[in-house]
């Protein structure tokens, strides 16, 4: 299926406009100050549900959209069925460090491989 053209408003009207594309990919290890920069972008974007939209109906998987991660997951019908479906999974606090992250798995609770393994000295901060 090939990506349809984004509506005009998310070009006009987009906070992300000015960032790289790969800081809105969905990845074990990303490069967490454009990660963070880009979750802040869709956090203040007004076209954000306009894009989210546009990112399910385009199967744009593995990236963030509108604030949310679009992932591709298994799901068993009613029937036994197993099949593929899109599913949008909000963006979150890391478990570990609590900075903001897309997951890009959906049962996801820290922000990178490295969190989830304790390895960067990241503390947890008292709330």
């Amino acid at each position: 299926m090939a990506l349809r053209e984004p509506p005009p408003e998310l070009h006009q009207r987009n906070a992300c406009r000015d960032l790289e594309p790969e800081a809105f990919m969905l990845s074990p290890n990303p490069d967490m100050a454009a990660h963070q920069e880009a979750v802040r972008a869709c956090l203040s974007c007004p076209v954000r549900r306009t894009c989210l939209q546009w990112g399910m109906e385009s199967q744009g998987v593995g990236f963030m959209w509108g604030g949310q991660s679009v992932l591709q997951v298994d799901v068993t019908t009613p029937d036994g069925q197993r099949t593929k479906r899109v599913r949008a999974v909000p963006v979150r606090q890391c478990a570990r460090c609590t900075r903001w992250f897309a997951p890009y798995r959906a049962n996801r609770t820290v922000c990178s491989d490295r969190c989830s393994r304790g390895r960067n000295g990241y503390q947890r901060r008292a709330a």
